[in-house]
């Protein structure tokens, strides 16, 4: 896995998300590959797909922690705009094609 050609394909800031990690390209990797389950997106499916308001928001700051860990600056301000808004808007939508993007580069090169 090439983290740095990962993460000029998903909106990663490189730099950031080293130092983050004290410079260990490996604990980098592992983040990354934790993502899906660390970002707690499921449950910000489950909260869209049943409107409701407040879980939308709580699961909405959860993924956005989860984002913002690894320096996915874009997707941490998506859902950051998810959980203010707390509903499954456009911004939900733009979120969710986001996620499913990075999702699907990091399980291609993994």
């Amino acid at each position: 896995m090439n983290i740095k050609f990962i993460a000029d394909n998903i909106g990663l800031d490189y730099e950031q998300a080293l130092e983050y990690v004290g410079g260990d390209i490996g604990g980098l990797k592992d983040k990354l590959m934790s993502l899906e389950e660390d970002s707690h997106f499921k449950e910000l499916e489950a909260a869209v797909e049943e409107n409701k308001a407040d879980a939308i928001a709580q699961a909405a700051h959860k993924a956005r922690k989860a984002f913002e860990k690894v320096c996915l600056n874009n997707l941490a301000a998506l859902a950051g705009k998810v959980e203010e808004t707390k509903n499954g808007s456009s911004v939900y939508r733009e979120l969710k094609d986001e996620y499913d993007k990075v999702l699907k580069i990091l399980k291609e090169n993994s």
